[in-house]
């Protein structure tokens, strides 16, 4: 099963599943380019739509996959 067929069926069964892997993918990114989690957690909230609580749930998974920056 190409990438491509897996994101189509993770869609299929729970379509917001992957608007929180891109949410997370942002945060990652943002992380990882040397942002803090502070002004991270106020680009994923501006950028995706979402409210502080779940910006920072994401911010903080993020920094978790992550590791030492």
């Amino acid at each position: 099963m190409s990438d491509e067929h897996l994101l189509e069926a993770v869609h299929t069964l729970n379509p917001r599943t992957l608007e929180r892997a891109r949410r997370l993918a942002i945060a990652l990114s943002l992380l990882r380019s040397g942002i803090g989690r502070r002004e991270a957690c106020t680009i994923v909230r501006v950028r995706c739509v979402v409210g502080r609580i779940e910006a920072w749930r994401v911010v903080s998974m993020a920094a978790d996959m992550a590791g030492k920056i």
